[in-house]
């Protein structure tokens, strides 16, 4: 809230690098699986598209979320 910050040249760098490795940390991350599921749903889209059905919900337990088939299989085709 601000009231501890550092007050020396090395205090605000460690501060610095530790804002900058927070964010890097977190978004990396963040952005990689929300890329993947965004890929999975538009490919079970297609797929629902072209008539053919989304695997069976206990098939996509087995899977995960970074295996073939993202979670939101669950939900059934929009």
């Amino acid at each position: 809230y601000g009231d501890v910050f550092p007050l020396t040249a090395l205090g605000k760098l460690i501060a610095s690098l530790a804002m900058l490795l927070g964010v890097v940390l977190l978004a990396l991350p963040i952005s990689v699986l929300s890329s993947n599921i965004v890929t999975r749903w538009l490919d079970m889209k297609k797929q629902h598209a072209r008539g053919s059905s989304p695997p069976p919900p206990h098939l996509l337990l087995y899977e995960g979320l970074l295996g073939r088939h993202s979670a939101s299989g669950l939900q059934g085709p929009v």
